[in-house]
């Protein structure tokens, strides 16, 4: 989602602009929107203003984007996850869960296991029980935390290289996304990132610690 002043288009072929009327000036501003983002604004609040023009249009790289969506969701899991210490790393909230700890580094995981099998011929890897071998080793949030940290920089630094050719190359025939372009895993990493960040709000609602929103500060 890209929020662009007035006068500036900041919008690529596809894109909408919607106006935002909430205040009653027609000219406040645009929210351009991707096609996996739906209107957040109800009809009494937004209005289709146009498709932009192709003449227009500055178009922004595919890898751009994906970069984009990368560091937000890395700037909204931390946030919201920060005001929990090394003290809970080991917490669950019911046996079989994972821990604090756990739930870092599965993200982490997360992230390296799409980029990694969106990029390679043989695609994804779907040894669950390894992956989840490598999970339950972590006792530290702050160990976690540190992974987590190298896999939204792997992530950022790959896709930084790739083109829209490459992005919009399908992924491996399979059951995860096949045929798929690749770009389609971004989306998956933020939805996936934004579970786990909802599920250490729980973690930290029931230790009476209260989890910043993850959007701003507050």
């Amino acid at each position: 989602m890209i929020f662009a002043p007035r006068n500036r288009t900041v919008a690529s072929a596809g894109y909408l602009a919607y106006q935002n009327v909430s205040t009653g000036a027609p000219d406040s501003g645009w929210l351009v929107l991707t096609e996996s983002f739906p209107l957040p604004l109800g009809e009494e609040n937004a209005k289709l203003a146009f498709e932009i023009p192709k003449g227009e249009q500055t178009d922004m790289p595919l890898s751009d984007q994906a970069t984009g969506e990368l560091r937000a969701a890395q700037e909204f899991f931390n946030r919201s996850t920060r005001n929990l210490t090394e003290a809970l790393s080991t917490f669950a909230p019911a046996e079989g869960s994972m821990t604090t700890a756990q739930q870092v580094a599965h993200v982490a995981q997360t992230i390296d296991w799409f980029v990694e099998g969106a990029f390679r011929p043989e695609g994804f890897d779907m040894n669950f029980e390894e992956h989840a071998k490598a999970i339950q080793a972590y006792t530290s949030l702050a160990a976690a935390r540190e992974w987590l940290d190298k896999s939204f920089a792997k992530a950022i630094a790959i896709t930084s290289t790739k083109s829209d050719a490459d992005l919009m190359a399908p992924l491996p025939e399979g059951p995860v996304m096949g045929g798929m372009p690749r770009k389609a895993i971004y989306g998956a990493i933020t939805d996936h990132t934004a579970h786990h960040r909802g599920v250490l709000t729980v973690h930290a609602r029931l230790n009476s610690v209260v989890p910043p929103m993850p959007y701003m500060d507050m």
